[in-house]
């Protein structure tokens, strides 16, 4: 205890402290202990990367903290019998652990801030929506791009005619050396450099085939969101999971920079991109909490 007035704790060294033996605490043998420990070990391996998921409330599992990764957890208080409970929102990790765990500052979301923020947010993009379905469309046709770059100068066509002589000159080696016309020998040092052509071409035929499909994924899922955003209204009651259909993730920096991951494709990296609330709402840590106060 670094000081009894305000609870306040520190960690000291290892060689610094003062161990006392008390056997007649003990309730289990060391055997136990120790296989103890190595199944919690195990444990932590196993599901250090999993969190509980719900759909309780609006923002469960969708608030999430950049410095540690944590959800932020909600808290509700009642102040006053006369007044509504105030809800709030706070890393989970911080709140569980101390400050000592995550390196972010303390912030407080103010649940009713946050959904008249979002509303806000949303209004905005759907009343300059042309301007923001530009926005995800050039955010697509980068990553199309990047994708193409990759297989430039391939002409399709040429490679699949190409892949073709090669694999019957391949068949024709192989048949001469069964009609014993050529020895094995001959036929296996002969195929080696048509083999290794094979094998470059079908890479190359695979990648372009893939950037194929990755360009009419991202199209599907641009097309697909940008109808789910148009009849979306955030304005009334909604769940949960209607919530999740347009947002992946709600990220916190700090008190100015809480970025909001729109939710347009599950497995391509790069096109679920932030806007930041702070652009668009203006943010106030003034009086009664209405948002996020950094204390």
């Amino acid at each position: 205890m670094k000081d009894i007035f305000t609870s306040q704790r520190q960690k000291n060294p290892k060689e610094e402290w003062y161990v006392s033996e008390r056997p007649e605490f003990r309730i289990i043998s060391d055997e136990q202990f120790e296989k103890a420990q190595q199944i919690k070990e195990k444990n932590a391996k196993q599901y250090c990367q999993r969190e509980k998921r719900s759909n309780k409330h609006l923002f469960s599992n969708l608030i999430k903290c950049n410095s540690c990764g944590f959800s932020y957890r909600r808290y509700q208080k009642q102040y006053s019998p006369n007044r509504p409970p105030k809800v709030w929102w706070t890393c989970s990790k911080r709140s569980s652990y101390g400050s000592g765990r995550c390196d972010s500052e303390y912030i407080r979301i103010d649940e009713d801030w946050l959904k008249s923020a979002l509303n806000t947010l949303f209004k905005s993009l759907l009343d300059d929506r042309e301007s923001f379905f530009t926005l995800v469309e050039t955010r697509c046709n980068s990553i199309i791009k990047e994708y193409i770059r990759n297989t430039s100068g391939i002409v399709l066509e040429e490679v699949e005619n190409r892949l073709d002589e090669l694999k019957q000159e391949r068949e024709r080696l192989k048949t001469l050396a069964v009609k014993a016309l050529i020895t094995m020998d001959e036929a296996e040092h002969d195929m080696i450099p048509i083999n290794e052509e094979i094998e470059k071409l079908s890479f190359r035929l695979n990648e372009t085939n893939k950037t194929r499909e990755i360009t009419q994924k991202i199209k599907a899922s641009i097309q697909a969101f940008l109808n789910t955003f148009s009849a979306f209204d955030f304005s009334g009651n909604i769940t949960n999971e209607e919530l999740k259909k347009v947002v992946k993730e709600i990220r916190v920096v700090s008190k100015n920079e809480i970025y909001v991951y729109f939710n347009i494709a599950e497995d391509i990296e790069g096109l679920n991109f932030p806007i930041n609330i702070s652009d668009v709402v203006e943010i106030d840590t003034d009086s009664n909490n209405r948002a996020q106060r950094c204390t």
